[in-house]
């Protein structure tokens, strides 16, 4: 991965202090450049962690139910669902839980009249276990599936990794040992990754959210908003209302300059707030913010021209590394093809911008 980066900075000339990576691993390899951790192997080292260290053998009953689904397929007999087997990706798991405790009984039937070798394994699931264990997965199968999309989504990563921290505290409701013991070591961790994980650029990018900018209460702490609040002036080069104006900008003298800025305080729109002050009481109709980066390449751009062209910046970083590795059957352009590919879009783009 570093060596692809280094060959795309030298080709293009790029200025490493402004790259944003996402990778899997550590990003110091990168420096410079800023490296932000892939929120797919963040989460899969919170469930491997959490799997591995339950009293129930739950890593089992996932094997013995990939065992099951691979001797339909060597055997030739069609199971009620599509067939698929759980690999080593811990996010395949999701789907074929769901699907085989959706149709237990029919696979036990199956089983008994055609692959009866395969009792004795099945016997062996407990299936309030399986249900279970299906319904600790979902919401991780549910943020990994929204930070996936296509489209940009590195503004969710932080009220996505609140919303599972939430999922997974331990409600006073009636649920089994199993599914508490889960939710709670998955709690624990997700508190404690919290620190390396989150940093003030996705505390940045969701209070360039729109829709909840008001409502960031809720994903920060007051100094954590204040934190990345100033980053954003810092960014932007806005001065804030706390810095003193100079002398040159200004000879009306303390007392006065406190008394204006108490009468703007009264007022609901302050004539002295920042453009970041004003974005942050402004709401918008739903229909104007469904796609954030085109909210900051039109209404936002129009509004707040200084935050608009850092927005799109933070915004436009993604929450999940890119494959680094490729299936030869899809990879059917050539290393030299795509170089070339590259370079004439380059090129094309120089053009256009002429």
């Amino acid at each position: 991965m570093a060596e692809i980066i280094n060959v795309v900075v030298h080709n293009y000339e790029l200025d490493r202090n402004l790259l944003r990576i996402t990778c899997a691993k550590g990003g110091e390899e990168f420096a410079p450049a800023k490296a932000f951790p892939d929120l797919k192997e963040k989460l899969r080292e919170v469930l491997h962690a959490v799997l591995s260290s339950c009293s129930v053998p739950v890593l089992q009953l996932i094997q013995v139910v990939d065992q099951i689904m691979k001797a339909f397929a060597d055997s030739d007999v069609r199971p009620p669902f599509p067939l698929r087997c759980c690999g080593d990706d811990i996010f395949n798991i999701y789907s074929i839980l769901r699907d085989f405790n959706y149709h237990y009984l029919t696979i036990g039937e199956i089983i008994q009249s055609k692959l009866q070798g395969l009792q004795p394994c099945f016997a062996s699931l407990n299936a309030d276990h399986l249900r279970e264990l299906e319904e600790f997965l979902g919401p991780f199968q549910e943020t990994f599936e929204s930070l996936a999309q296509e489209q940009p989504n590195f503004h969710k990563v932080l009220p996505e990794w609140y919303a599972l921290m939430h999922e997974c505290h331990p409600s006073s409701e009636e649920i089994s040992p199993l599914l508490r013991e889960l939710k709670t070591k998955a709690s624990e961790l997700l508190v404690r990754e919290q620190s390396t994980t989150i940093t003030v650029e996705h505390r940045i990018a969701a209070i360039f959210n729109p829709r909840h900018n008001r409502k960031l209460n809720l994903i920060c702490t007051d100094h954590e908003r204040s934190q990345a609040c100033e980053r954003i002036r810092a960014l932007c080069g806005i001065r804030t209302q706390r810095e003193p104006l100079s002398r040159d900008s200004s000879c009306e003298g303390e007392p006065h300059r406190k008394r204006r800025l108490f009468l703007n305080s009264l007022e609901d729109d302050p004539v002295g707030d920042d453009e970041l002050e004003c974005y942050l009481r402004s709401q918008y109709p739903a229909q104007q913010t469904r796609d954030v980066v085109s909210f900051w390449s039109t209404v936002g751009q129009a509004q707040f021209p200084s935050l608009a062209s850092l927005a799109r910046r933070i915004l436009s970083v993604p929450a999940l590394a890119p494959k680094t590795t490729f299936d030869e059957r899809h990879a059917s352009v050539q290393p030299e093809q795509l170089h070339t590919f590259l370079m004439l879009r380059s090129m094309f783009d120089t053009e256009r911008e002429e």
